[in-house]
C-alpha cells in the first residue's frame, strides 16, 4: 500500500505568510497567500464552462471559476499556485486549464497530481486537521461536517487528501482501525473517490454491503430520475403523487416558471421550509439572482446564509446539497448535454423525498428526448432478461 502522499513545500508557505501576517491557523487562508506572499493576481470569472480554474504563469494571474461553491473554489485556488509552487517556479511557462477530473485524486496526469498533494496539503495540515476533529468530537454537529466548516474544505479538497487524510486520522490507521465509507459512483461529481483511491481502500479488504433499497425516493422520484440522469437507481416501494416537467424557453421564462410553481406549491399546503431550490449554478449566477418575477409572500434565500426560516424557500447548488435532502426541490438546470449533467442531474433529482419538479430548457429537447430513449431501451431489455428468466424456471 502507497504510503501518504504529502507535499512539505506547502507547510514551508504557510509558516512563512504567519510569520508575516497575524491571521488565525484557521481557516487557511489561501486567497492571501497567493496574492500576499506569492504576489499572484486571483480573479473569480463565471465564464469558465467546465474549466475549474487557470494559471497563466506569464501575467502571474489565476483565474478560478465562480460558478463552483466557496468550498471547492478554495480547492480550486490552492491546486493552480499548487501549480506555480511545483511546476511554474522550476521552468514551466505554460498556461494550464484545469477541469473537475484534474482535481481529482484519480487523475492519471502526474502533473496534476502533484499539484492535488500541494492543494491538499496546504488547505488540510496534518496538526490542524487533528486538533479540529477533537475540539469538536463532543460537539452537537457532526465532527467530520462540523471540523469541515471550520477548515472550509470539502469535495475536491477531501477526496484529493483521501485516504491519506484519513489514515492520519482514524485511531490505528486504516489497516488496524474501525472506519465505514458510503459510495455511491452515481454521485461521484467530481470523480474524487476513484482510480489509486478506491485500490487502496479496496486493497485494505473490508467487508462490503451493497445497498439495495431505495430509503428516500418516491417510486415516481427513483424511475425519473433514472430516466432523466440515465444512471441507474435503486427501487422504491413509497408511492407518491408523480414528478412534474415544466418546460421554459429562455431565462426569463425560467424565472416565471419556477416562481409560478413555488406559488403553486404554497397555495396546496406546501411550507415555505419544505422546498429547496436546486441549480448548478449559486443563486447570484441564476435567473432568480433578482428574486421571484411577482410577490407572493415567501423569501428566497441562498442555503449558505440561512438561518432556519419557516417563511423562506432555500436556494442551493447541487454541489452543495449532495448529501442533504428535502421533502419537496424544484431543479433548475441540470438536464442539458453537459458532460456532467448525467450526475448533477442524478445528486439534484434524488435530493427530493416527496415531491420533485424538473425545469427543462426547450433548447435540450433533443438530449432529453435521447434519454428517454434510452431509459425505454434499458427497461424493455430488463423486462425481456425478467422474462427470460421466468421461462426458464
Amino acid at each position: 500500500m502507497a504510503g501518504p502522499v504529502t507535499d512539505e513545500r506547502a507547510g514551508v508557505l504557510r509558516q512563512r505568510y504567519h510569520m508575516l501576517f497575524d491571521d488565525p491557523p484557521l481557516p487557511v487562508p489561501v486567497d492571501r497567500i497567493a496574492e500576499d506572499l506569492l504576489g499572484l493576481q486571483v480573479e473569480r470569472d463565471a465564464a469558465l464552462g467546465d474549466v475549474s480554474g487557470a494559471l497563466y504563469p506569464a501575467t502571474r494571474r489565476i483565474v478560478v471559476n465562480a460558478n463552483e461553491e466557496e468550498t471547492r473554489q478554495r480547492f480550486t485556488l490552492a491546486h493552480e499556485f499548487g501549480h506555480w509552487v511545483c511546476q511554474c517556479l522550476t521552468g514551466m511557462n505554460a498556461a494550464v486549464f484545469c477541469r473537475h477530473q484534474d482535481l481529482a485524486a484519480s487523475t492519471d496526469r502526474a502533473l496534476e497530481r502533484e499539484a492535488n498533494a500541494f492543494a491538499a496539503e496546504l488547505v488540510m495540515p496534518e496538526a490542524e486537521v487533528r486538533t479540529a476533529f477533537a475540539e469538536e468530537a463532543t460537539s452537537a454537529a457532526s465532527p467530520p461536517a462540523s471540523a469541515s466548516r471550520r477548515l472550509r474544505c470539502s469535495g475536491g479538497c477531501t477526496a484529493s487528501a483521501s485516504p491519506t487524510v484519513l489514515d492520519k486520522l482514524v485511531a490505528g490507521g486504516l489497516r488496524n482501525g474501525r472506519w465505514r465509507v458510503f459510495y455511491d459512483p452515481n454521485q461521484n461529481l467530481f470523480n474524487g473517490i476513484g482510480g489509486s483511491a478506491m485500490e487502496r481502500l479496496l486493497s485494505l479488504n473490508p467487508f462490503e454491503v451493497p445497498l439495495k433499497v431505495n430509503c428516500r425516493n418516491t417510486e415516481q422520484i427513483a424511475t425519473a430520475t433514472s430516466m432523466f440522469s440515465g444512471c441507474p437507481s435503486l427501487n422504491s416501494s413509497i408511492q407518491r403523487p408523480k414528478v412534474e416537467t415544466l418546460w421554459y424557453r429562455d431565462e426569463g421564462d425560467q424565472r416565471r416558471t419556477v416562481t409560478n410553481c413555488v406559488r403553486r406549491l404554497l397555495s396546496q399546503g406546501v411550507r415555505p421550509a419544505e422546498i429547496v431550490i436546486l441549480s448548478t449554478r449559486t443563486l447570484k449566477n441564476r435567473c432568480l439572482k433578482d428574486g421571484w418575477s411577482s410577490d407572493f409572500g415567501a423569501g428566497l434565500i441562498e442555503l449558505s446564509t440561512a438561518a432556519r426560516d419557516e417563511s423562506v424557500v432555500q436556494f442551493s447548488t447541487i454541489t452543495a446539497f449532495k448529501g442533504l435532502e428535502s421533502d419537496v426541490v424544484v431543479l433548475l438546470d441540470a438536464v442539458s448535454a453537459s458532460p456532467s449533467s448525467r450526475y448533477l442531474t442524478y445528486v439534484g433529482a434524488s435530493r427530493a423525498r416527496l415531491l420533485l419538479t424538473l425545469l427543462l430548457d426547450e433548447s435540450a429537447g433533443e438530449e432529453i428526448a435521447e434519454r428517454y430513449a434510452r431509459f425505454g431501451d434499458t427497461a424493455a431489455a430488463e423486462l425481456a432478461a425478467a422474462s427470460q428468466g421466468e421461462g426458464d424456471r
